[in-house]
């Protein structure tokens, strides 16, 4: 699933790119998913993390991520609505 979002450039203003869902490894071992982008610096990904949800076959947040650590894994932040 495709998402495109607009970047604000500074000094040079709005740029528009594509994310995909990319599926990590968090630091307590279970793998969600993230948006990630070929064209958009890391730091302006967004940091919302999803599970897939198998009954409605659709993606839902479940909390946030904090920066990559090394090794490619990210610290998971939970919110109140992880199943």
């Amino acid at each position: 699933m495709r998402k495109t979002i607009l970047i604000n450039n500074p000094h040079e203003g709005p740029e528009e790119h594509e994310f995909n869902y990319e599926w990590v490894k968090f630091s307590d071992g279970l793998v969600r998913a993230i948006y990630s982008s070929t064209t958009a610096p890391s730091d302006y990904w967004p940091r919302d993390v999803y599970i897939s949800d198998l009954i409605s076959g659709v993606y839902q947040r479940v909390g946030s991520y904090k920066c990559e650590a090394i090794g490619g894994v990210y610290d998971f932040i939970c919110n109140d609505t992880e199943l």
